[in-house]
């Protein structure tokens, strides 16, 4: 273990070179911990968290200086150990890598990318790695049908068009079925250290889907897309705004007519 020496006073003379018997000077002192350099100690030895602090640090200006390829090294590093919040961090990168690249093929590869390490997070159980895991999913589905409507233009007379996007539909409804799996294992409970906020995000996507009507439901389902936005108010600490929001946008939109009984009856779903 990296040993940090006495650190008394920053007076140049009592502080001494992590690892080595040598006298620190003040300014020696300042730069090294000012710079982050301790971190990379300590990340070069195998410590997952100095990783991550690494990773964290390379994404904000004020603190190392904003550096992406800085920051998702780190963050592999510590996934290639087995951490899986860095697994989903690691995840996130490359996903907003595959958005900037959505419509060129490099973009598909950070999507396969952060498909990779999504999964391995969520095999751990962890439940931001199952979230993510799930919207690349839907991602994923969306992308099929997409790539129909780029190829012909949205050419909707266009029978050839409609024979690839009624395949490519097929085909997105096994993305959409499986993101909605692994959002009904955080709603309905399967994670013991899942928290309010990200309970409240699987009622919003799974609110979303609906809203979009992504299993081409007929009639769309959108009282049922209220009841989950409406859940997702229930459980989000104090940060309910866009849930709600987007409940009463459907409310007002589709001319629902939802009883002061049935919104206590969805809030008994999840009382307790």
């Amino acid at each position: 273990m990296l040993s940090l020496g006495r650190i008394s006073g920053l007076n140049g003379q009592s502080t001494l070179r992590p690892g080595t018997g040598l006298v620190l000077s003040e300014k020696e002192v300042d730069e090294y911990f000012a710079t982050g350099k301790w971190l990379i100690d300590l990340a070069r030895e195998g410590h997952t968290k100095a990783m991550k602090t690494l990773g964290l640090g390379f994404s904000v200006v004020a603190y190392y200086g904003e550096d992406p390829e800085k920051e998702l090294y780190w963050y592999l590093e510590a996934a290639k150990l087995g951490d899986a919040d860095a697994q989903q961090r690691a995840g996130k990168e490359y996903y907003t890598k595959g958005l900037e690249n959505d419509n060129n093929p490099q973009g598909q590869k950070y999507y396969e990318m952060a498909w990779e390490w999504f999964e391995k997070s969520a095999n751990q159980n962890y439940v931001q790695g199952v979230l993510s895991l799930a919207e690349l999913a839907i991602k994923c589905g969306d992308r099929r049908k997409d790539a129909v409507y780029r190829k012909y233009n949205y050419d909707f007379k266009n029978p050839a068009m409609q024979e690839e996007l009624a395949e490519a539909k097929e085909q997105a409804q096994s993305d959409y079925a499986g993101a909605a799996d692994l959002l009904a294992d955080v709603v309905d409970g399967k994670y013991e250290d899942c928290s309010n906020d990200e309970a409240a995000k699987a009622f919003d996507m799974l609110g979303d889907m609906l809203r979009l009507n992504c299993f081409a439901d007929e009639p769309p389902p959108h009282e049922e897309a209220v009841h989950y936005y409406y859940l997702a108010t229930l459980f989000d600490d104090g940060d309910n705004l866009i849930s709600e929001k987007k409940m009463k946008d459907i409310i007002s939109q589709q001319h629902l007519s939802i009883s002061p009984k049935q919104f206590e009856a969805w809030r008994q779903e999840v009382s307790g």
